[in-house]
């Protein structure tokens, strides 16, 4: 049943964010509680960490990209830093203009809903692999 789950490009899309979700926290922790790094750092370090790993998986494992070319890999990875750009403005804007009325989690997680339904449709076309 995993096995044919995994087929599915959309549950390895959602288990990559997720395990990438899971690995940026994580380091977070341990960076912030274990190592006593300012939370300043300790967000910036593992942002950078969330950021490489969900790149690579999501080119390798969602999409199955194994374009290695100097240009093809720098295309790519100036789209998706682009991409990351973006919803992190998208999410400041939201948070923003809805902090007085809605919890921060709360706002955090519709942002995510938000930009993980466009991010799919975008990663796809960013790493449509050449035939």
């Amino acid at each position: 049943m995993l096995r044919k789950l995994a087929q599915h490009q959309i549950i390895r899309y959602l288990f990559v964010g997720g395990f990438s979700f899971v690995i940026e926290i994580a380091i977070l922790y341990v960076l912030n509680n274990v190592l006593h790094l300012s939370a300043t750092v300790s967000v910036a370090i593992s942002f950078w960490v969330g950021f490489i790993v969900a790149y690579l998986l999501q080119k390798i494992v969602t999409f199955q990209n194994k374009e290695k070319t100097k240009r093809a890999i720098a295309k790519q990875l100036v789209g998706y830093t682009l991409l990351v750009l973006w919803n992190y403005g998208f999410t400041l804007l939201v948070v923003h203009l809805f902090q007085e009325r809605l919890p921060v989690e709360l706002l955090r997680t519709i942002v995510i809903a938000i930009t993980t339904v466009w991010n799919y449709g975008l990663y796809k076309a960013l790493f449509k692999v050449k035939q």
